[in-house]
């Protein structure tokens, strides 16, 4: 990667931080979640116990540092982002194939897999507007540099017989390293933009909070490798014990071509209010939306000396959050078991910031 503009940022921060008295941050975020699946189990290839229903599995992860005041906002951050749709037959026959099991016969899968995946660096650029006394705006920019890529779509059917398959199945997708097909990695030469919105309205003891990430999203590939290709199964058969004896025979084209990808939205709804007349404690409604899937949350947040605290509870996701904030550092928790081999949804911010 050129370090010209991340070096360039980086004084530019610091002319921000010479004129005006903001903060340098740093924030480490992580949130992954799965469906069918334990996140250790996803990560070993899916050996271990049967999957669940499930049409996803995601994690995005970001590092970042900047600088910030009332107004301006910059920052250079590392991200990491793996979403996966797919239908629940799909995965049945992943988990079979990978702990090496039985395919039952006499059955139709219906196939559909759609990956995508992004590694990045980038930088980041924010303002942040008082439109009034209870409405505030920011609006942020990002900047994408990415290392890794991958997205397209695995579609089609597959029918087991008592003596083999029967199958037709159709793969066109652009990619760094072909998962697929076991080829080796490749550079990619991509640039990209993306764009963030906060939005806050205190309306008398409510509060109203958005918070919408890559709710634009453009990133263009110069030359990407692509895999458009039909998988016939004129070779597969059962072995003794009625598994897979052989892989399909693959007619298609490799190539390289432009391409386009567009990274999943994410919303975060919030609304708060006091709890009673009486109480410091607000009561707080949330809907978290990631690609469309949707988590509701309640909670409760409160004051604990100079600490604010929160816990929540969501619905889809059945994991508890609590977190604690302070002027200078927020550490939040979410997830759905404290063994880390039985977690399905985990999230972790932490950040910290030094005033200038």
């Amino acid at each position: 990667m050129k370090p010209t503009p991340y070096v360039f940022g980086l004084l530019l921060a610091g002319t921000f931080s010479t004129a005006n008295a903001g903060e340098i941050y740093s924030e480490l975020e992580s949130q992954s979640f799965s469906e069918i699946a334990p996140i250790a189990q996803l990560l070993d290839d899916l050996e271990g116990p049967a999957v669940k229903e499930g049409d996803i599995a995601f994690t995005h992860n970001q590092v970042e540092i900047g600088y910030r005041d009332n107004q301006w906002e910059y920052s250079v951050f590392l991200r990491y982002d793996y979403l996966l749709n797919f239908n629940s037959d799909t995965a049945e026959l992943a988990y079979l194939d990978k702990n090496d099991l039985p395919v039952p016969q006499g059955r139709t899968f219906n196939v559909d897999l759609r990956p995508n995946h992004m590694r990045a660096r980038g930088l980041g650029l924010g303002y942040t507007f008082d439109l009034a006394k209870q409405h505030r705006l920011k609006i942020r920019g990002n900047y994408l540099q990415p290392s890794e890529t991958t997205q397209g779509a695995l579609r089609g059917q597959l029918t087991t017989l008592s003596n083999g398959y029967e199958a037709d199945l159709k793969v066109d997708y652009s990619y760094s390293r072909d998962s697929l097909l076991d080829r080796p990695e490749e550079s990619v030469d991509g640039h990209g933009l993306s764009l963030d919105l906060d939005y806050q309205w205190q309306a008398g003891d409510v509060l109203l909070q958005v918070e919408a990430r890559d709710i634009l999203s453009w990133i263009h590939y110069k030359d990407l490798t692509y895999t458009r290709a039909v998988a016939t199964t004129n070779t597969i058969s059962y072995d003794a014990n009625g598994r897979l004896n052989s892989i399909p025979t693959v007619q298609g084209i490799e190539s390289n071509r432009s391409e386009i990808q567009h990274l999943p939205r994410r919303f975060q709804f919030s609304a708060s209010q006091p709890c009673s007349s009486t109480t410091k404690i607000s009561c707080r409604a949330e809907l978290f939306t990631y690609d469309g899937k949707g988590f509701p949350r309640l909670g409760i947040d409160g004051k604990a000396g100079k600490l604010n605290w929160q816990a929540d509870y969501d619905f889809v996701a059945k994991a508890v959050g609590l977190g604690v904030k302070s002027q200078y550092f927020t550490v939040k928790l979410r997830t759905d078991d404290i063994r880390w081999e039985d977690m399905y949804a985990l999230e972790l911010l932490i950040s910290a910031s030094v005033p200038l």
